[in-house]
Protein backbone atom coordinates (compact mmCIF):
# COMPACT_ATOMS: atom_id res chain seq x y z
CA UNK A 1 0.00 0.00 0.00
CA UNK A 2 2.71 2.32 0.63
CA UNK A 3 3.68 2.27 -2.94
CA UNK A 4 -0.03 3.42 -4.21
CA UNK A 5 -0.13 6.19 -1.50
CA UNK A 6 1.75 7.65 -4.62
CA UNK A 7 0.58 6.02 -7.73
CA UNK A 8 -3.20 5.21 -7.26
CA UNK A 9 -4.61 6.82 -10.11
CA UNK A 10 -7.61 8.96 -8.22
CA UNK A 11 -6.98 11.00 -4.51
CA UNK A 12 -9.61 8.98 -2.54
CA UNK A 13 -7.94 5.60 -3.65
CA UNK A 14 -4.42 7.17 -2.72
CA UNK A 15 -5.89 8.34 0.70
CA UNK A 16 -7.18 5.13 1.37
CA UNK A 17 -3.85 3.34 0.06
CA UNK A 18 -2.70 6.00 3.26
CA UNK A 19 -5.43 4.37 5.14
CA UNK A 20 -4.44 1.17 5.17
CA UNK A 21 -0.83 1.95 5.81
CA UNK A 22 -1.81 3.65 8.74
CA UNK A 23 -3.98 0.71 10.02
CA UNK A 24 -0.92 -1.56 9.47
CA UNK A 25 1.93 0.34 10.80
CA UNK A 26 -0.57 1.37 13.94
CA UNK A 27 -2.18 -1.80 14.60
CA UNK A 28 -5.29 -0.16 14.50
CA UNK A 29 -8.94 -0.75 13.84
CA UNK A 30 -11.42 1.20 11.35
CA UNK A 31 -12.85 3.53 13.93
CA UNK A 32 -9.40 3.88 15.83
CA UNK A 33 -8.26 5.62 12.35
CA UNK A 34 -11.57 7.41 11.08
CA UNK A 35 -12.45 9.13 14.70
CA UNK A 36 -9.51 11.82 15.09
CA UNK A 37 -8.93 14.76 16.56
CA UNK A 38 -5.34 15.20 15.62
CA UNK A 39 -3.12 13.92 13.11
CA UNK A 40 0.59 15.52 13.08
CA UNK A 41 3.96 14.01 11.60
CA UNK A 42 7.11 13.38 13.47
CA UNK A 43 10.57 12.42 11.97
CA UNK A 44 9.21 8.69 12.83
CA UNK A 45 6.06 8.60 11.72
CA UNK A 46 2.46 9.89 12.06
CA UNK A 47 0.84 10.86 15.46
CA UNK A 48 -2.99 10.26 15.82
CA UNK A 49 -5.48 11.53 18.67
CA UNK A 50 -8.21 9.32 18.59
CA UNK A 51 -11.53 10.40 20.60
CA UNK A 52 -13.26 6.52 19.34
CA UNK A 53 -11.53 3.22 20.09
CA UNK A 54 -12.69 0.09 21.65
CA UNK A 55 -13.10 0.12 25.53
CA UNK A 56 -11.27 3.45 25.91
CA UNK A 57 -13.67 5.92 27.12
CA UNK A 58 -11.27 9.18 26.80
CA UNK A 59 -9.02 10.44 23.59
CA UNK A 60 -5.93 7.97 22.65
CA UNK A 61 -2.74 8.82 21.17
CA UNK A 62 -0.66 6.62 19.41
CA UNK A 63 1.86 6.41 16.40
CA UNK A 64 1.94 4.95 13.15
CA UNK A 65 5.96 4.28 12.04
CA UNK A 66 6.80 6.37 8.99
CA UNK A 67 8.41 3.89 6.87
CA UNK A 68 7.04 0.74 5.45
CA UNK A 69 8.22 -2.81 4.77
CA UNK A 70 10.22 -1.34 1.41
CA UNK A 71 11.64 1.49 3.34
CA UNK A 72 9.41 3.90 1.71
CA UNK A 73 7.91 6.85 3.60
CA UNK A 74 4.71 6.69 3.10
CA UNK A 75 3.35 9.48 5.52
CA UNK A 76 4.39 12.79 3.51
CA UNK A 77 1.96 11.37 0.12
CA UNK A 78 -0.48 10.36 2.56
CA UNK A 79 -0.71 13.90 4.31
CA UNK A 80 -0.43 14.99 1.23
CA UNK A 81 -3.20 13.99 -0.62
CA UNK A 82 -4.98 14.54 2.75
CA UNK A 83 -4.25 18.36 1.95
CA UNK A 84 -5.37 18.13 -1.38
CA UNK A 85 -8.49 16.83 -0.62
CA UNK A 86 -9.23 19.02 2.55
CA UNK A 87 -8.63 16.33 4.77
CA UNK A 88 -9.09 15.65 7.67
CA UNK A 89 -12.47 17.01 8.76
CA UNK A 90 -13.79 18.30 12.07
CA UNK A 91 -13.30 14.89 13.76
CA UNK A 92 -13.19 12.06 11.14
CA UNK A 93 -10.36 11.40 8.83
CA UNK A 94 -11.82 10.59 5.73
CA UNK A 95 -15.20 11.21 3.61
CA UNK A 96 -16.95 8.77 1.82
CA UNK A 97 -15.82 8.20 -1.87
CA UNK A 98 -18.00 8.30 -4.80
CA UNK A 99 -19.10 5.19 -6.41
CA UNK A 100 -16.48 5.33 -8.97
CA UNK A 101 -13.79 5.72 -6.34
CA UNK A 102 -12.81 9.21 -8.55
CA UNK A 103 -13.40 11.31 -5.64
CA UNK A 104 -15.04 12.47 -2.28
CA UNK A 105 -18.76 13.40 -1.05
CA UNK A 106 -19.65 15.06 1.56
CA UNK A 107 -20.18 12.25 4.12
CA UNK A 108 -17.95 10.74 6.43
CA UNK A 109 -17.13 7.55 5.35
CA UNK A 110 -18.00 4.25 6.99
CA UNK A 111 -17.06 0.85 7.02
CA UNK A 112 -18.53 -0.40 4.06
CA UNK A 113 -16.87 2.76 2.41
CA UNK A 114 -13.65 1.49 3.46
CA UNK A 115 -13.87 -2.16 2.57
CA UNK A 116 -14.57 -0.72 -1.13
CA UNK A 117 -11.45 1.07 -1.32
CA UNK A 118 -9.58 -1.28 0.11
CA UNK A 119 -11.16 -4.26 -2.36
CA UNK A 120 -10.30 -1.89 -5.33
CA UNK A 121 -6.77 -0.93 -4.28
CA UNK A 122 -6.15 -4.52 -3.89
CA UNK A 123 -7.13 -5.63 -7.19
CA UNK A 124 -4.81 -2.48 -8.43
CA UNK A 125 -2.18 -3.65 -6.43
CA UNK A 126 -2.48 -7.18 -8.80
CA UNK A 127 -4.26 -9.49 -6.50
CA UNK A 128 -7.22 -11.43 -8.18
CA UNK A 129 -10.80 -10.64 -7.71
CA UNK A 130 -11.73 -14.14 -6.25
CA UNK A 131 -9.08 -13.54 -3.80
CA UNK A 132 -10.18 -10.13 -2.98
CA UNK A 133 -13.37 -10.87 -1.18
CA UNK A 134 -11.48 -13.03 1.65
CA UNK A 135 -9.70 -9.85 3.37
CA UNK A 136 -11.76 -6.61 4.86
CA UNK A 137 -10.25 -3.96 6.45
CA UNK A 138 -9.66 -5.80 9.97
CA UNK A 139 -7.39 -7.48 7.82
CA UNK A 140 -5.21 -5.05 8.32
CA UNK A 141 -4.82 -5.18 11.92
CA UNK A 142 -3.72 -8.39 12.05
CA UNK A 143 -0.39 -8.03 9.24
CA UNK A 144 2.07 -7.17 12.59
CA UNK A 145 0.67 -9.77 14.58
CA UNK A 146 0.72 -12.36 12.40
CA UNK A 147 4.09 -11.33 11.31
CA UNK A 148 5.24 -11.75 15.14
CA UNK A 149 3.34 -15.39 15.53
CA UNK A 150 5.19 -16.44 12.08
CA UNK A 151 8.96 -14.85 13.72
CA UNK A 152 7.51 -16.73 16.77
CA UNK A 153 7.42 -14.03 19.19
CA UNK A 154 6.48 -14.84 22.58
CA UNK A 155 2.70 -14.92 23.17
CA UNK A 156 3.10 -12.42 25.50
CA UNK A 157 4.45 -9.87 22.82
CA UNK A 158 2.23 -10.78 20.26
CA UNK A 159 -1.01 -9.89 22.20
CA UNK A 160 0.58 -6.65 23.03
CA UNK A 161 1.49 -5.70 19.54
CA UNK A 162 -2.58 -6.43 19.02
CA UNK A 163 -3.66 -4.47 21.95
CA UNK A 164 -5.76 -7.43 22.48
CA UNK A 165 -6.99 -7.75 26.24
CA UNK A 166 -6.04 -10.90 28.42
CA UNK A 167 -7.93 -12.81 31.10
CA UNK A 168 -6.08 -10.56 34.01
CA UNK A 169 -7.75 -7.45 31.88
CA UNK A 170 -11.34 -8.61 32.43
Amino acid sequence: FGRLVTTAHTIPLRVFAGVCCLRVHGVKRWSDVQHVLRIHTTPDGLMVTTYRSKRKEQALLWAALRLGFRANDWVEPFTRSCDEAGLPKGDFLVLRPSVDLVSFTRHPAGWADANRAFHALLVVAGMDVDEVVHYTMHSLRHVYPTCGFQLMFPPPAVTLMGHWATKEDH
